[in-house]
């Protein structure tokens, strides 16, 4: 394909996603940004003995190809920035070489690591130091299941790398950790200016390897010589772009601001609100609310739980029966049925890399007194249902804690294209929602490296982009009553349903 030689002034942006990833080409135009065309690669996983693994090769020679191939349309470009989902890390040896394979935050070597953890420090003391409540896939517990098995890499390692940071460090950049990816880790204090020492410490993880923290928007380096060859670009600079996917996909929401809530959905949904400081009153860690590092120095105070997670597992195991089917269909399945029963989708149960995800949700469904799903559609739909619901949960805690409701709620990423998932959002917050920015992530990625190369600032993008058609009004649904189901099975995340007096969904009554 021969070369656009017409405004080839533009940055690349590489989302690395658990489940899949993307890269991207971005322009800016008097304010207004745009993305152009967009090059995908698969993540797949290796389970290589008793160990699950990223395939980090397989992901470097995935940007290499990403980058010829923009370069061969468009040219040289201004700038490269990589962002990637959380906690996953790589440890390079005194060379510089990468010193282990990379494993997968669902790796079985953390199973049973977080009690262990909670019985040196407790939740709430964590939280005090970090901001942060962990869940077994973050670095830290990672890092305690090693110290616990006496690994030695824990003593031989000389650099350990956040992964959007190891991959631009391939690339030729200067080793660094971005704020918001180290964010990620359950390492870092409150504020998120400095690792926290003091909880290391106590937990007896070496701290010498860990790298200082960059702010986002530093240059990192550029391609090197040998990476600039095989790719035909030259020698580009690597802006240290927001390295955390969900701090980049809010960033991308145009005039995002304190009195908004975010709704990012992907694998995981990520649902929370900008402040300047972080939150760690005893009322925010009882709502299960963590605090990490967001774009221009704010503070994302936000909660987590699966979403896409449970549909992509269902596919893979309906896509061995019938090759015909697509992601899309899903969506379709769950519109063509009025089943669909509700489970706990923070049930960790949902969260093991083993098992099969529909028989994890039918036992789900028993637990809470109703009959499970038996067809793909009442499945589709039980899963769409029930992550509305903890939407529902979790908007209601922080307008309570914040004394006040939102003035807008985004839906934002890739799962906003399931159209009943965020219709069945809409109802359960009674509030018409703004869904947009399938590639959300991406934009902020992008936006990120533009503030750093002076080609934009917040304010104008905030300005030129409010009304640049980036997302569509979403009103309630008439059905179902979801104010019917009342603050039991909100309060309650719905388990076990027969504790619930008033009238349900669908007319069910749970006494």
């Amino acid at each position: 394909m021969g070369k656009n030689v017409e405004n080839t002034e533009y940055s690349i942006a590489v989302d690395l996603g658990a489940s899949g990833s993307k890269m991207a080409a971005v322009r800016v135009h008097s304010g207004v940004v745009s993305l152009e065309d967009i090059y995908t690669f698969p993540n797949v996983p290796l389970n290589l003995g008793p160990g699950l693994y990223w395939d980090i090769f397989d992901l470097y020679r995935n940007i290499l190809k990403g980058l010829s191939w923009f370069g061969s349309k468009y040219g040289k470009p201004k700038s490269i920035g990589i962002d990637s989902w959380g906690a996953t890390y790589g440890f390079l040896d005194a060379q510089g070489r990468l010193a282990e394979p990379v494993f997968h935050y669902r790796d079985t070597r953390t199973a049973g690591v977080l009690e262990k953890l909670y019985g040196r420090l407790s939740k709430r003391e964590i939280f005090t130091l970090t901001g942060c409540q962990c869940a077994s896939s973050y670095t830290l517990v990672q890092l305690y299941a090693s110290a616990l098995q006496g690994d030695a890499i824990l003593s031989s390692a000389k650099h350990l790398v956040l992964l959007p940071d190891l991959l631009a460090y391939f690339l030729g950049g200067a080793l660094s950790a971005e704020r918001t990816i180290a964010g990620t880790t359950a390492m870092l204090q409150p504020s998120q200016r400095d690792w926290c020492g003091e909880l290391l410490s106590a937990l007896g993880i070496p701290s010498g390897f860990l790298l200082p923290l960059t702010d986002t928007g530093t240059i990192k380096g550029r391609l090197s010589p040998s990476v600039a060859g095989e790719t035909g670009l030259g020698a580009v600079p690597i802006v240290s772009a927001i390295g955390h996917d969900s701090a980049a996909a809010v960033a991308a929401i145009p005039g995002f601001g304190e009195d908004d809530l975010y709704v990012s959905i992907g694998t995981n949904i990520s649902m929370g609100i900008y402040q300047d400081a972080p939150a760690l009153d005893d009322a925010f860690y009882e709502g299960g609310f963590k605090n990490t590092g967001g774009d221009g120095g704010k503070i994302i105070v936000y909660r987590d739980f699966p979403a896409a997670w449970m549909l992509n597992r269902l596919y893979a195991e309906w896509i061995k029966t019938d090759a015909s089917l697509t992601f899309n269909d899903l969506d379709v399945l769950a519109s063509q049925t009025e089943q669909g029963e509700f489970f706990d989708v923070e049930d960790p149960l949902i969260q093991e890399a083993g098992g099969v995800m529909s028989e994890t949700i039918a036992s789900l469904v028993e637990k809470t007194g109703r009959p499970p799903p038996r067809s793909r559609e009442a499945f589709a739909a039980s899963v769409m249902k029930s992550v509305a619901l903890c939407v529902r949960r979790y908007a209601r805690k922080l307008i309570r804690l914040r004394g006040k409701d939102f003035d807008k709620i985004w839906l934002i990423s890739g799962g906003i294209r399931y159209g009943n998932l965020t219709s069945a959002i809409a109802g359960a917050l009674e509030r018409p929602v703004y869904s947009g920015l399938p590639y959300a992530t991406l934009l902020g990625n992008a936006v990120s490296q533009l503030y750093a190369l002076e080609d934009l600032d917040r304010t104008l993008y905030g300005e030129k982009n409010a009304g640049n058609s980036f997302f569509a009004e979403i009103r309630p649904p008439s059905r179902p009553d979801w104010s019917g189901y009342g603050d039991c099975a909100i309060d309650n995340n719905i388990l076990p349903l027969n504790r619930c007096s008033n009238g349900g969904l669908h007319g069910h009554q749970y006494n």
